[in-house]
């Protein structure tokens, strides 16, 4: 016997016998093939142990253990990147976090976005399981995946007084070209076009991470959005944004040009929504988004935070940081 089967966990150590739920099935999204093959593996493992702990054959010793711990590991795979909830109105939403990296690795690439790339596999810790599946059960039914450097840090100049005086992000721009290609030109209000348009923008974070946010086009249409317009930033930072988060700039690009490849229909076509997760250095202000179906383009402004109107809400979301 080698030194590295001596030293190896035993079956017991490895994984207990039995059958996953029904539940658990469910909770780790697998689809029929991947059930049967999960339980054809478990049964050849219990065969295996059976026979060894009757006759004590270490080669059934060995086929258990290595199905066992390949039983395990499926598992363990799913926990990670997994994520079901049934919401208090009876309503399924999940999320497989494989097929969510596959789906948005295509779009990026299908809309030559060029410069980044997903990784394979995300493994998610139980803090952010459970806290995705909380925004879950209140109905947020949409994940976006935005990748690591999508517009980068802008190179920001300062003056003598520490103020911000110029400021540029070509990938920000870039990003904006391609997000609105084939719509007519985006609406910038005045003060947005003077303060550097879409290169004077800074996101909160740069990092690959994961957003789930209400798959709604309007905010009016959803309870909770819909408590949010008529509030000011600053009104939206004492109640809301304590909860929860919002979208920047450039996961609303993102997530606007996706919805109307999905839907043919565009966010915000009835009033606007606060972008909180990006700042526009040179003004300080709070910049914000919508479409306007009169001319078919998108929209762009910003605003001061303590200012509100009732067309003005902000479209909540959850950001987590994203392991690899």
């Amino acid at each position: 016997m080698n030194e590295s089967y001596r030293k190896r966990p035993t079956i017991d150590e490895i994984f207990s016998a039995g059958k996953p739920s029904k539940e658990e099935m469910d909770r780790f999204l697998f689809t029929p093939l991947k059930r049967k093959e999960l339980l054809k593996l478990l049964e050849r493992a219990q065969k295996a142990e059976r026979e060894w702990r009757k006759s004590g054959d270490k080669d059934a010793e060995q086929v258990a253990f290595e199905c066992y711990l390949e039983y395990r590991n499926m598992l363990e795979e799913k926990r990670n990147s997994s994520l079901y909830v049934t919401t208090p109105e009876g309503r399924e939403i999940s999320f497989d976090i494989k097929e969510q990296l596959q789906y948005w690795s295509s779009f990026y690439a299908r809309n030559n976005i060029d410069w980044v790339s997903l990784p394979e596999t995300i493994s998610l810790t139980e803090e952010q399981i459970t806290k995705m599946e909380k925004l879950m059960s209140q109905g947020f039914d949409k994940m976006l995946i935005i990748p690591e450097n999508l517009v980068g840090e802008p190179n920001i100049t300062y003056g003598p007084d520490g103020k911000p005086t110029k400021i540029t992000n070509e990938k920000y721009e870039k990003l904006h070209q391609l997000m609105s290609a084939e719509y007519n030109p985006t609406l910038m209000g005045d003060n947005y076009d003077n303060d550097g348009k879409f290169q004077g923008s800074q996101d909160k974070t740069t990092n690959l991470c994961i957003i789930l946010t209400k798959d709604i086009q309007n905010l009016e249409d959803d309870p909770i959005l819909n408590q949010t317009l008529n509030k000011s930033m600053k009104e939206l930072k004492e109640d809301e944004l304590k909860t929860f988060t919002g979208l920047s700039e450039s996961a609303y690009l993102v997530y606007q040009r996706e919805y109307f490849e999905r839907t043919g229909k565009h966010l915000d076509e009835k009033g606007w929504t606060w972008l909180p997760e990006s700042s526009r250095p040179l003004s300080g202000r709070v910049p914000s988004a919508g479409w306007l179906p009169v001319g078919g383009r998108l929209r762009f402004y910003f605003y001061a935070p303590g200012r509100r109107y009732g067309f003005l809400g902000c479209r909540l979301a959850g950001s987590f940081p994203a392991n690899i």
